[in-house]
């Protein structure tokens, strides 16, 4: 593979796995009622201490990913 085939394949992977974070962010959107607290952190004994708005839970990952993988391209 030569370096160029290497960043393409890399680049359709990425892409590949945000696109599904986000299909499964739009599935859990529609079933999660509105104003729901989200649990988005737990504590060393497993017990959620952080909570997190709808928007914030389910797009805070796709977004933080899909900004690596643009930093990624361009170094």
């Amino acid at each position: 593979m030569t370096q160029g085939s290497l960043w393409r394949n890399g680049f359709f992977w990425g892409g590949l796995i945000i696109a599904v974070m986000l299909l499964l962010s739009g599935y859990a959107w529609m079933h999660i009622p509105a104003g729901q607290r989200i649990a988005v952190h737990w504590g060393i004994d497993g017990q959620p201490d952080g909570y997190a708005g709808k928007p914030f839970a389910l797009l805070s990952m796709p977004i933080i990913a899909l900004f690596l993988l643009g930093l990624f391209a361009v170094i």
